[in-house]
């Protein structure tokens, strides 16, 4: 959010933001803060006229900034893309993955893709309880889930397809060291 006072057809309005009023930006930066693409929010994407909101509106921002990356092989470059979690989307990932692009990102805690192992309240609407400091990991082929409970009754999860399952366990602890 680039702050803006004056008037302008596309200002947003976010109130949790230093600058409360302002220009929406869409910004894929490397981590020297090299800009690669961006993106003005301008409004809906689409027909304005019907007044429909946007499905998968991070979903088509994700894809439409790691379009400028050209990852066919050709130097060996690897990508690997980090969002947080309004952009994080195991149907994200899988497209980026058909990039050849890796994704690691926070999750929120009520995705459809997070197991009710791993989230705050069970099935039944009890309270999954954890202990303070625990982590607990959820594998697929293609993608590993980690669920961390840093505070009590605080949850961070990360959805990652760079880190699969762990090669190797240390002997004198049992735990697994995810590379």
């Amino acid at each position: 959010m680039v702050g803006y006072r004056g008037r302008l057809k596309f200002a947003q309005y976010m109130p949790q933001k230093p600058d409360k009023k302002g220009i929406k930006l869409w910004v894929m930066a490397d981590r020297c803060r090299y800009l690669y693409n961006l993106q003005v929010y301008s409004g809906q994407e689409g027909d304005r006229s019907k007044h429909e909101r946007e499905i998968d509106q991070s979903h088509r921002v994700v894809l439409d900034m790691t379009s400028v990356l050209n990852n066919n092989g050709v130097n060996n470059i690897a990508y690997n893309v980090t969002t947080d979690r309004l952009f994080t989307r195991m149907k994200t990932a899988e497209a980026l993955l058909k990039k050849n692009i890796t994704h690691l990102g926070t999750i929120r805690n009520d995705r459809l893709e997070v197991p009710y192992e791993l989230r705050k309240k069970n099935r039944d609407g009890s309270r999954n309880r954890r202990m303070t400091g625990t982590t607990m990991y959820a594998y697929s082929d293609r993608y590993m889930l980690c669920s961390h409970c840093p505070k009590p009754n605080k949850l961070v999860h990360l959805l990652s397809t760079r880190h699969v399952m762990p090669n190797e366990i240390d002997n004198e602890d049992g735990v697994a060291m995810v590379c």
